[in-house]
């Protein structure tokens, strides 16, 4: 009985994933700074605002990232909205085995509130993390908003995840 509950459960994951590939989403690279001083990013797609009373993000991360042990309560983090000249970056965020060539890349900074931030993110927003909320394998982390830097450029290019690749907006 059991065996046959975790091969539905299989099945049906396996299913979402599947469905979710055709959910189009934006691009972000979270960054933070652990208790240690050492830099981590990590390429999410599982960003979205949460309240403008407070002004608040949340974001997911999986327990076993490596970035996930940085994260306690008012730990700072920075959402950076990528471009889609970014994805050399983001791919190199996603790709656990170029963890020390994440912060190779030109326009890192340090912002305002400690953690690492890219300079020419079409958007940064300076999280304290809030909340933290344990879901499966992941954690839901909210985060209040420090403080927000947006692109002046009026023609703005945002990366763009589609069915398992990157992809352009059509104007």
């Amino acid at each position: 009985m059991q065996e046959e509950q975790g091969l539905k459960q299989n099945k049906l994951a396996e299913q979402m994933r599947k469905g979710m590939r055709y959910l189009a989403s934006g691009v972000c690279i979270i960054s933070t700074k652990d208790a240690a001083g050492e830099n981590h990013a990590m390429t999410a797609t599982s960003v979205t605002s949460v309240s403008d009373e407070p002004p608040s993000l949340l974001v997911c991360i999986n327990r076993v990232h490596r970035i996930y042990s940085a994260f306690a309560m008012d730990s700072l983090f920075a959402v950076n909205i990528l471009a889609n000249e970014h994805q050399a970056l983001s791919q190199c965020c996603a790709d656990h085995e170029k963890l020390d060539q994440r912060f190779n890349f030109p326009n890192w900074q340090e912002s305002l509130n400690g953690a690492p931030a890219l300079s020419d993110a079409l958007a940064c927003f300076q999280c304290v993390t809030r909340k933290m909320v344990s879901y499966g394998t992941h954690d839901i982390v909210i985060g209040d908003i420090a403080a927000v830097r947006s692109s002046s450029d009026a023609d703005v290019d945002p990366l763009i995840y589609f069915d398992g690749r990157y992809s352009k907006i059509q104007r």
